[in-house]
């Protein structure tokens, strides 16, 4: 049985500021009724900003913070805390996000009124909230041998 309905999964490499300002924006506008946890990679950052990430996440209960040994990549660090989850989905967030509404809840009841979906995500923007591309397609070459 799955602990949350959501775990939050963010790495964090050199760049504690970013992670803290995604954090506070999560805590602003998810719903604090949603059950959802954060897990949080360290991935093998300079000691300072481990600390400074460290003696922010001390003062909250549903964050885990991890710190990696070493550096495994960015996948690498997804991979590792995806064992740290105890979850119904896995929400993959880049630490310099900003959420702007309660997404993750909105994402969840999306997946659970549409089962035939496997995979989605939020709706992205540029710094001056000017519209971003979520996915885009890759261009391919035709090779004729």
């Amino acid at each position: 049985m799955t602990e949350n309905l959501v775990a939050i999964v963010i790495i964090n490499y050199n760049s504690s500021k970013y992670t803290i300002e995604c954090l506070k924006s999560i805590k602003d506008v998810v719903d604090p009724n949603f059950n959802y946890s954060i897990i949080i990679i360290d991935n093998n950052s300079k000691t300072d900003d481990y600390k400074e990430l460290k003696t922010f996440v001390k003062a909250q209960q549903d964050i885990k913070l991890v710190r990696s040994k070493v550096n495994l990549g960015f996948s690498g660090a997804n991979m590792l805390a995806v064992q740290h989850t105890n979850s119904e989905y896995v929400f993959f967030l880049n630490n310099d996000t900003i959420l702007l509404n309660d997404c993750i809840s909105i994402l969840y009841n999306f997946m659970k009124s549409n089962k035939d979906v496997g995979v989605c995500t939020g709706q992205m923007f540029n710094t001056d909230l000017s519209f971003h591309h979520s996915f885009n397609y890759f261009q391919h070459y035709q090779y004729d041998f």
